[in-house]
C-alpha cells in the first residue's frame, strides 16, 4: 500500500468533516483570488486599448480604479484563505 493510496485520502476525508465550513470557506476564498488574478489583465487590456490607444481619459481612470479595487479585493481574499 502507497502512503498517498485511497486509504490515506478516506482518512484526510473523515479528519476534514470537523472543518467542513473551514475548508469550505478557504475553497471558496481561492476561486475568489482565482477570479481576481483573471480580471487584471483584462483591466490592463481595456486601459491600454481603449485608454491609451482612443485617448479616452475616463475608461483610463475606471480602468486604474478597478485595479486599485481588485488588489484590495486580493489581499482580502489571500487573508481569508490563511485564515480559514
Amino acid at each position: 500500500m502507497t502512503p498517498g493510496g485511497p486509504r490515506a485520502v478516506g482518512r484526510a476525508v473523515k479528519y476534514l468533516r470537523r472543518y467542513l465550513g473551514d475548508t469550505l470557506g478557504a475553497g471558496f476564498a481561492l476561486l475568489l483570488v482565482s477570479a481576481a488574478n483573471l480580471g487584471t489583465p483584462q483591466l490592463v487590456r481595456v486601459a491600454v486599448d481603449r485608454g491609451l490607444a482612443l485617448k479616452q481619459p475616463s475608461t483610463l481612470t475606471v480602468a486604474v480604479l478597478g485595479l486599485l479595487g481588485l488588489a484590495l479585493a486580493r489581499g482580502l481574499f489571500n487573508f481569508l484563505q490563511g485564515f480559514l
